[in-house]
């Protein structure tokens, strides 16, 4: 399967913006790869500290998720103490393994990534 990969230009934020700008950037990649879906509800957000508003979906499962990621990506970087990093977000569809050894060892189903950004 043929995986895109798409790199957006550096952005630079001071650490205090650092999680209001990831919520802007992934909620809006999220809700434009889902425009697709019949299920989409938008939802107008409000970035104050950029005087921005994006749109995002309405389901509190993905907020969840992009706030959980933000928070475990902002939590290595105080620990390691590094002012600098890398987020990214990775669409993927599963199959159930083919692989004998994965399933020996309990990875039954396998990631096919078809986008990265």
């Amino acid at each position: 399967m043929n995986c895109e990969e798409i790199v957006l230009p550096p952005v630079e934020v001071k650490r205090f913006q650092t999680e209001p700008a990831l919520q802007c950037l992934l909620h809006t990649i999220i809700f434009n790869r889902s425009l697709h879906s019949k299920n989409l509800r938008p939802r107008d957000a409000d970035c104050d500290i950029f005087d921005i508003s994006y749109a995002q979906s309405d389901n509190k499962e993905v907020a969840r998720k992009v706030t959980e990621g933000i928070r475990n990506f902002l939590k290595k970087m105080d620990e390691t103490k590094i002012d600098k990093g890398v987020a990214s977000i990775a669409f993927y569809t599963t199959k159930e393994s083919q692989n004998f050894l994965m399933n020996i060892f309990g990875a039954r189903e396998e990631k096919f990534y078809w986008e990265k950004w």
